[in-house]
């Protein structure tokens, strides 16, 4: 094993995070964005999926770092398609977050060894990649997002 865990892979270490006070969350997520910050980054591009919240406490949190003035990046939160909805797309009041997309997971990348292949990937001994669930093509979410 090579210790990376990729796609929804990383909802494995949910249980030893152990995390459940709101407060560290908003803490933790502070530091992360001034770090960014600090580095020169001027926006994220989030994926709340297996990250111990959901995407409607994310943006809770991002937006309550808004109205106190101190969110120093532009955030574009990228839900689960589970969450579509759930923040209603849009942007904050200050502009700063935006929710215009979703991640729908149908096959996967080589990149993260999730793509679908005939064979297994050269590192794994079994079948790599996850197969989509069906052929149909993605329907319409509604929420303001589309597929």
């Amino acid at each position: 094993p090579s210790g990376i865990l990729c796609e929804l892979a990383a909802e494995a270490m949910a249980p030893f995070l152990g995390e459940t006070d709101p407060a560290v969350k908003s803490r933790s997520l502070r530091q992360a964005i001034w770090q960014c910050a600090a580095a020169g980054i001027t926006s994220v591009q989030t994926n709340e999926i297996g990250e111990g919240w959901s995407a409607a406490e994310a943006w809770d949190m991002y937006a309550d770092m808004e109205t106190r003035g101190e969110l120093p990046c532009r955030i574009f939160l990228t839900p689960a398609s589970s969450e579509v909805g759930k923040p209603v797309a849009g942007s904050s009041r200050g502009h700063l977050i935006t929710c215009h997309r979703v991640k729908i997971f149908s096959d996967g990348s080589l990149g993260a060894e999730t793509a679908a292949l005939r064979e297994g990937y050269i590192r794994e001994e079994e079948e790599g990649g996850v197969a989509s669930p069906s052929d149909k093509a993605p329907q319409s979410t509604g929420g303001g997002v589309s597929p």
